[in-house]
């Protein structure tokens, strides 16, 4: 890992956002702004509201953590990077005041085969104090396991600590009498500073998930299906553990072939309930299951046409606020009652643009923001409820300022074979039809089935978006 600490201008963690035609702009300019790498990556705002971390990319493949004050005009240092070869950070959170827990992955080929592994390191807000977080692979390890494990829970009332998953292999050495016998998947307690560890839940074979309710308890645990003979099935099992401790109980299977049974991904503890993703009338909806022997399902949000794409969640305790799907454009409900009313209110304060909240300090009073739309590349923004001010920190795409962009009409067209397409029509400005023009046809993924959006920048500032 290529280690930098140093101070940079705002400039120069510009992002990047959806393309759109560009007005009066010469074909290499306009090739160079639209290949250009997604410059924020993530971006997270600290439980007391006064620092912003972002995932940026940097030249060539790096990648860089930037900190900086919550404030306008803030100069933002570079704390920790990644070279790209082949280690990349990912997302950065803060698991204290002055703390960043951050996620990093690389992809390297052996071979014909390509593996891709994980890590996660606490870094100071100042930089330095690196303590890397997942567990360390000895040398008479009798296997390998290339997941470096998951933040669970920031544990909020703590500073610096953190659960997260951990990934063992058994250990033994030729003539000696001392091995390690755990192996899978385990959740321990974490002090990021000094690095040591305690273990909350021993390591399970056959576990591949652990759910915790932001507060500290973990409370759903996901199973692989395996049979005596090895083999893994199409079934995972998801187990529960009730609001007062106590050993494992049976929550649900999810087939993730035929995509049916409930998937949970997120606890609430206030309600006692698991939130999670099953299909309803053909569509993935959010369903909630009370975490007590009775079970009882309720239907929290479903959408007629369209699968529920998403889980937003924010604050160092991960509280669920609402959903995404998409349709034409990507839309997010919020259901948190605070939350859609300060999404109502800022939207009509910035002329109808389209509002996403990244994420909140703990007492709600300071929230990071994106506004934009399909002809404003948008705009990151610190809302500070008491002061009602709304501070502009970066905007998405410095280099198409003082461009008109072109609006993106959603359109739908037959296929040959009578299959109705949908697409989107991006004509330049001024033109009213297509008549004369040439054409360009990008094929997109099914969005609805992504965990989160590359057409949009409010995606990259969520802190975690749960899919089905």
């Amino acid at each position: 890992m290529n280690y930098v600490a140093s101070t940079v201008r705002l400039g120069a963690l510009m992002g990047f956002c959806s393309l759109s035609a560009i007005a009066h702009a010469e074909p290499d300019a306009l090739a160079k702004a639209f290949g250009a790498r997604e410059t924020v990556i993530s971006a997270s705002l600290s439980a007391d509201g006064e620092k912003i971390a972002l995932v940026a990319a940097g030249p060539g493949r790096m990648t860089r953590v930037h900190v900086l004050n919550a404030q306008e005009g803030a100069e933002p240092k570079i704390v920790l990077s990644g070279s790209g070869k082949p280690e990349y950070l990912t997302s950065c959170d803060w698991i204290g005041p002055a703390r960043l827990s951050c996620n990093i992955f690389s992809t390297q080929r052996y071979g014909d085969n390509v593996y891709t592994s994980s890590n996660v390191v606490a870094v100071d807000a100042e930089g330095g104090n690196i303590k890397g977080l997942s567990q360390k692979r000895g040398e008479n390890a009798l296997g390998y396991d290339l997941r470096g494990g998951e933040v669970l829970d920031y544990l909020p009332g703590e500073d610096g600590a953190i659960l997260m998953t951990r990934s063992y292999v058994p250990e033994a050495k030729a003539g000696s009498l001392i091995e390690k016998k755990a192996e899978g998947l385990g959740v321990d307690r974490i002090d990021s500073r000094t690095g040591t560890s305690r273990r909350v839940e021993a390591p399970e074979k056959n576990a591949f998930d652990f759910i915790t309710d932001g507060l500290g308890h973990v409370r759903v645990m996901g199973l692989w299906d395996r049979k005596d003979t090895g083999y893994v099935t199409s079934q995972f099992k998801y187990l529960y553990r009730g609001a007062d401790g106590g050993g494992w109980r049976q929550l649900s299977t999810y087939d993730w072939q035929s995509e049916t049974g409930f998937k949970p991904v997120a606890v609430d503890p206030a309600k006692n309930i698991a939130y999670g993703f099953e299909r309803k009338d053909g569509r993935f909806a959010l369903m909630a299951v009370q975490l007590d022997p009775g079970l009882e399902k309720t239907l929290v949000y479903a959408n007629p046409n369209v699968d529920v794409a998403g889980l937003v969640k924010t604050g160092r305790d991960q509280r669920v606020v609402g959903v995404s799907y998409v349709d034409d454009y990507r839309h997010t409900d919020y259901f948190d009652p605070a939350v859609l009313a300060m999404v109502k209110s800022l939207g009509k304060a910035l002329g109808g643009k389209s509002v996403h909240i990244g994420d909140l300090s703990a007492d709600g009073q300071r929230a990071l923001i994106w506004a934009g739309s399909d002809v404003d590349p948008g705009q990151y923004y610190l809302y500070d409820k008491a002061a009602r001010k709304l501070s502009p920190i970066m905007p998405d795409r410095p280099e198409l300022a003082g461009h008109a962009l072109a609006a993106m009409k959603p359109i739908q067209y037959k296929a040959q074979d009578g299959t109705v397409i949908p697409a989107y029509l991006t004509l330049p400005p001024g033109k009213e039809d297509a008549k004369g023009l040439p054409a360009i046809v990008m094929p997109m993924e099914d969005r609805n089935r992504a965990t989160n959006g590359v057409s949009t920048g409010w995606c990259n500032i969520m802190r975690r978006v749960a899919s089905p």
